[in-house]
């Protein structure tokens, strides 16, 4: 079993005890079920997207929605060491350039469905839109190009469009804030959030 496997595990299991905990204890005052609710979340689908941004309405009798934004990081577009018109063929049989390292970068876009399961607890699942872009790091060994040599191109023959499954919970963990949690399919992950519940 993976690390990322096991981490996930661990969390899951972290947060059902929280659950049941707060089941017994009944100590978070604004619950799900009290009235409508927006939160604002900060989430990221681990490994490949650190950042990321959602918004979420939960309704205690209906159904409500989520939708959200993450991207991977870092954003080689636009940076200094970045060149867009370099094909790899050109990097490679014409400045006779060595590969130092490929990396993906994924953005998504989700928009999906919540349903309040308890007054602690939210479920929510969706689908989205994903775009895979390969890019590719050169080592120029006069030192003409990119950061003393070494410069990034993109592998436009690799860009993928995926669509994105995906479900997971939301918990109110009290004052306000919840997290969230569940796995997604393109790029495949692990999802964790940390939210603010608004009163609009």
């Amino acid at each position: 079993m993976s690390l990322k496997k096991v981490l996930c595990f661990l969390f899951i299991i972290l947060i059902s005890n929280f659950c049941i905990a707060q089941t017994k204890t009944d100590t978070v005052k604004e619950t799900f079920k009290s009235k409508d609710q927006y939160i604002f979340d900060y989430v990221a689908n681990i490994p490949e997207q650190l950042l990321g941004f959602s918004i979420t309405k939960t309704t205690p009798k209906k159904i409500g929605f989520y939708l959200d934004l993450k991207c991977s990081l870092p954003m080689y577009v636009g940076a200094d060491d970045f060149y867009d018109d370099i094909s790899v063929d050109e990097a490679e049989f014409v400045l006779f350039d060595y590969l130092l390292e490929v990396d993906d970068s994924w953005l998504s876009v989700n928009a999906g469905l919540t349903k309040v399961l308890s007054k602690h607890v939210v479920f929510y699942c969706g689908l989205g839109f994903s775009t895979r872009n390969r890019y590719q790091q050169y080592k120029d060994e006069f030192g003409i190009l990119g950061d003393e040599g070494e410069y990034w191109i993109e592998n436009k023959s690799k860009f993928k469009q995926e669509i994105n499954a995906f479900s997971g919970l939301i918990v109110n963990i009290g004052s306000g804030w919840t997290i969230q949690f569940g796995p997604e399919s393109q790029p495949d992950g692990f999802s964790i959030g940390f939210g603010k519940i608004i009163d609009l």
